[in-house]
């Protein structure tokens, strides 16, 4: 494929600087300088086509106008859906953001409808009801309108990729449902199972103890 030389043409807010070579599938990159300061490396298709314009901040500024006029974002202050939005954002391409490596480090995304447009977001999912976050059915899902709901805290427990799943009895629950079943503090269960106590028999201790404590009261 033959090269053609870009360097120093406009497209947009981008200045072609030079060429870094090929990507994977054969196709050249360009260095670019965008009007905002920031370098951005581009194939060369998509700054023919006009497919990308900036490094990003073109598309930031064009959310912000949607969500201003949208009445989510005014004077500085944002509504919860808005910063449920943000943050699944922030959580899936920030590297700097505190739970990346869990969500964007993990090749966690966000579809294209809602990566680039708040409205879609919110015309999807609607506003949050009281007491909910934005949850993923499916933890190794993409955040997408079929894998996503507004969920209680304990719903998003439960749906923890690292939740302790204990059957007995014949009841599936996970061990922090146990603790709140058979009504003991936080943490009970997995210090019994530190010092080396099998799961049935911290279970089968904690609740005859329950059940004495309930047939003394009633004495």
């Amino acid at each position: 494929m033959k090269c053609i030389n870009l360097i120093g043409e406009r497209f947009g807010r981008l200045v072609v600087q030079t060429s870094v070579g090929k990507n994977p599938n054969g196709r050249y990159l360009w260095l670019c300088l965008c009007d905002c300061g920031n370098f951005w490396t581009v194939l060369g298709h998509n700054l023919r086509t006009g497919h990308t314009q900036s490094c990003g901040c073109l598309n930031n500024e064009l959310v912000l106008k949607r969500i201003t006029t949208h009445g989510h974002r005014k004077h500085g202050l944002t509504t919860f859906v808005y910063r449920c939005w943000a943050h699944m954002m922030q959580r899936c391409y920030n590297p700097n953001n505190s739970q990346y490596n869990n969500y964007g480090g993990r090749g966690i995304k966000v579809c294209e409808r809602w990566l680039h447009s708040f409205e879609n977001f919110y015309e999807d999912m609607g506003n949050c009801p009281t007491g909910m976050t934005l949850d993923r059915k499916d933890n190794d899902g993409d955040y997408e309108p079929e894998n996503c709901r507004w969920a209680t805290w304990e719903e998003q427990e439960n749906n923890r990729r690292n939740n302790h799943w204990v059957e007995y009895r014949g009841e599936r629950k996970t061990i922090a449902q146990w603790e709140r079943y058979l009504g003991v503090n936080k943490g009970t269960i997995r210090s019994r199972l530190h010092r080396g106590c099998s799961i049935e028999r911290s279970l089968a201790t904690l609740e005859e103890a329950q059940n004495v404590i309930a047939r003394t009261s009633m004495l």
